[in-house]
């Protein structure tokens, strides 16, 4: 089975989203996916609000994942009020960001990760593409040493990530589990420098669907990724 069936590209009247729909298309092809676009000017309706209505339409035809432009848009950012809600997997697009080719997983230390490898693996084995996954623990910056001691929940994560993942999984989710990588100190900041250090085009993260938002500086782990990391962001609800 392929591992998507169905992909939502939202783009908007001008170039904004080219970006975003070649890739979209790059990922139906690699897929065999149905592709569908539409034109947040059509199929908003007036008075609506666009990061209510494309989680709303993406539910609504069953897609499997939407592909959008970082941009603003009335209220503020696409990305930011289309991830927060969806409950479908997102993947956010800046211009001139169409590199598939390098992916990163960030991954916590709870069970609940094994969803973001498992949407992963299957496109990053579609797009002969490769990928890292790495964990961030708490305490001094940078990559820790041959002599650092896991903390228990990494531990926690790499029993996870042995036991979760259904057997005969594909290469790429078995090369995940063997290179995981861990860094220390803050979150946000350890996987920015992660990614930088891979030159990674696509950041894979967990994010938990809410509601209105406190200002980004303050809000979730995931909505301070997405805004402002330097690449492709693909989003996979817990």
């Amino acid at each position: 089975m392929p591992p998507l069936r169905h992909i939502v590209a939202a783009v908007t009247p001008d170039a904004t989203a080219a970006s975003a729909l070649r890739v979209a298309s790059a990922l139906a092809g690699a897929t065999r996916a149905r592709l569908s676009h539409f034109s947040l000017v059509d199929h908003v309706a007036p008075g609506g609000v666009a990061g209510i209505e494309i989680p709303r339409f993406a539910e609504l035809v069953e897609a499997d994942l939407v592909v959008l432009p970082r941009m603003l848009v009335a209220g503020g950012h696409l990305a930011d009020a289309v991830t927060r809600r969806s409950r479908v997997p997102c993947l956010v697009v800046s211009p001139g960001q169409e590199d598939l080719t390098r992916w990163l997983i960030a991954l916590d230390g709870s069970s609940r990760c094994i969803a973001v490898l498992s949407m992963v693996a299957p496109l990053v084995e579609a797009l002969g593409a490769t990928a890292v996954s790495l964990t961030v623990e708490p305490g001094r910056s940078g990559v820790g040493g041959s002599g650092d001691e896991p903390l228990a929940r990494t531990l926690q994560l790499a029993r996870a990530l042995e036991e979760g993942t259904p057997t005969g999984t594909s290469r790429v989710a078995s090369a995940v589990r063997s290179s995981l990588r861990v860094r220390h100190g803050d979150v946000v900041t350890e996987v920015l420098r992660e990614r930088e250090s891979l030159q990674a085009g696509v950041l894979a993260i967990g994010s938990r669907p809410g509601g209105p938002p406190p200002p980004i500086p303050e809000g979730s782990l995931a909505r301070r990724l997405v805004n402002d990391a330097p690449c492709m962001v693909l989003t996979v609800p817990l």
